[in-house]
């Protein structure tokens, strides 16, 4: 039977009318809250659209920028054997610095960091070096625990600024300043009814126009901020609504969302996820369910999302198969149109689109004799043919991360992967991928995730 659980209205300066969002077979009577600018000492809404802010522009629109730090790529795998996680970390994220410096970019420019953890009983001190270098206004982030060779992987989406500076209404910022311009940041501290406050240095979500991250969503019950009872059936409907409460601010819904990545600790979740999504959205984005070893909290399931303040123009999915190979690649292609304005225009007036691709290597047999340079081939040849005639000039990777299952991941995987990837001529000066190892798939022995924003 369905269970109607009406909640308290967040207390906040403007509540609309409230509307009725099912999930998983539960009722729950949401409070939409489209503009929110309240700040206080412990916590401050800062939301994208609220009018509050004039319009920004720039003298050259700021790209985005998708940046892998491997911590035993950083130091050397002998070096990182020996380190601590306090100490990998801190080398982790100096060397994220340096990148970002040599890309004309700051910590303050990162939208969203996926942080990959090793042993979840070294978060801790992890997270302590991690607050150090982010203050206010941090990044959306997703914490996941993994089967790693050193203590953390680090991957982030960063805005580039070409020149270094911002112009906003004729008035040049130097980057130091340029925080609030072009980027808006949703960073809850404060306990309510409405979504779980920030248990960490992340904000809820990071927009820089038209794309939205949010921060991975775990099942904490926001009024005691402790984990939902149940297991990962209980948890997955409560942790995708908070997923729909913090689009809400930004004027988005669960269908919006352009890449989803729903990470599971339990195997029977992996082929049920897709399923719970369903039940509450009808449009079906890029998708990847993996199993991984540990997750914040001792959660059983985390939502992270990638949304698209755009129109779906095209949907393609095909399978692409060959004799000669032990298996074939389901494709997946989502191409959005995003209306053109001052935040996002181009110089000669072009709007932006959002091209969400994936790609899952299916074994067509019992076994599957991998060879990693064709297998590269094969899939940055398909990416190459499945983009042509959807970009003008440019492509920003905002997000590219394959998920492979353990036993697959062979030597030189990631250098492979990306010198292929560095002759497909839409990515220009080539692409840094980001390799996660994983326990499961939902289908398939490795799936590729891309997110890119064209003009």
């Amino acid at each position: 039977d369905k269970e109607a659980v009406v909640e308290s209205v967040v207390p906040m300066p403007t509540v609309c009318e409230s509307e009725a969002f099912e999930v998983a077979g539960c009722e729950v009577v949401d409070a939409v809250i489209p503009s929110l600018t309240h700040c206080s000492s412990q916590g401050d809404f800062v939301a994208a659209g609220n009018g509050s802010n004039p319009p920004c522009a720039t003298s050259s629109t700021p790209s985005i920028r998708w940046i892998v730090v491997d911590a035993a790529r950083a130091q050397g795998d002998e070096c990182a054997r020996v380190q601590s996680a306090c100490q990998e970390a801190e080398r982790a994220l100096a060397t994220l610095k340096e990148r970002l410096s040599a890309a004309d970019a700051q910590l303050c420019d990162v939208c969203q960091v996926q942080l990959y953890v090793r042993d979840m009983s070294n978060f801790k001190s992890i997270n302590d070096v991690y607050c150090k270098s982010f203050g206010h206004g941090p990044p959306a982030r997703a914490c996941v625990g993994l089967d790693l060779p050193s203590h953390l992987r680090i991957a982030c989406a960063t805005r580039v600024n070409s020149s270094g500076q911002v112009e906003r209404n004729g008035a040049t910022t130097s980057p130091s300043h340029r925080e609030d311009l072009c980027r808006h940041h949703l960073h809850v501290q404060s306990v309510s009814h409405w979504a779980p406050a920030n248990i960490g240095p992340y904000s809820q979500a990071v927009q820089v126009k038209p794309i939205t991250w949010v921060s991975g969503q775990i099942a904490l019950v926001p009024g005691s901020m402790q984990l939902a009872d149940g297991g990962w059936k209980a948890e997955g409907p409560l942790s995708l609504q908070h997923v729909h409460r913090v689009l809400a601010v930004h004027g988005l819904q669960l269908s919006s969302c352009a890449a989803v990545t729903v990470f599971v600790t339990v195997g029977e979740a992996v082929q049920n996820a897709t399923r719970m999504w369903r039940q509450c959205c009808d449009k079906l984005p890029v998708l990847s369910v993996v199993k991984v070893p540990s997750l914040p909290r001792g959660a059983a399931i985390e939502w992270q999302v990638t949304a698209v303040g755009g129109e779906l123009s095209s949907h393609h999915s095909s399978v692409d198969c060959d004799a000669s190979r032990p298996y074939h690649i389901d494709w997946t292609v989502d191409v959005y149109s995003c209306n053109p304005d001052v935040d996002d225009e181009d110089e000669d007036g072009g709007g932006v689109g959002v091209l969400a691709v994936s790609a899952s290597a299916v074994a067509d047999g019992a076994g599957c004799s991998i060879v990693l340079e064709l297998l590269a081939e094969v899939l940055w040849n398909g990416v190459q043919e499945k983009l042509a005639g959807h970009y003008s000039r440019s492509v920003d990777v905002v997000q590219a991360q394959v998920f492979v299952l353990e036993d697959c991941v062979l030597p030189n995987f990631r250098a492979v992967m990306e010198a292929t990837a560095a002759k497909c001529q839409c990515f220009g000066r080539g692409i840094e991928l980001l390799v996660v190892p994983v326990e499961q798939l939902q289908s398939g022995f490795m799936a590729l995730q891309l997110l890119m924003r064209t003009c």
